[in-house]
């Protein structure tokens, strides 16, 4: 999972897909382009709708990841 999600300690990333829609369009392109380094599919441009859509679909699966990661592993 490394590989695909940053490492998250000390951040001030948006982690909840719940809080998304109370970004900037500003911190919308924060948050995707610091994830869009470890995951190069996902796309940082397009409208504030857009970017919002994606961040929050981004982090649910990231969500639905963790807790298969912790099943398997335990953590």
């Amino acid at each position: 999972m490394c590989e695909k999600y940053q490492e998250y300690s000390g951040s001030s990333l948006v982690l909840e897909p719940s809080a998304v829609t109370s970004l900037s369009t500003a911190a919308l392109k924060r948050n995707l382009a610091t994830h869009a380094a470890y995951d190069q599919n996902l796309v940082v441009e397009g409208t504030k709708e857009q970017m919002a859509e994606r961040l929050k679909a981004f982090l649910e699966v990231r969500q639905a990841d963790l807790v298969v990661w912790e099943v398997l592993h335990g953590d």
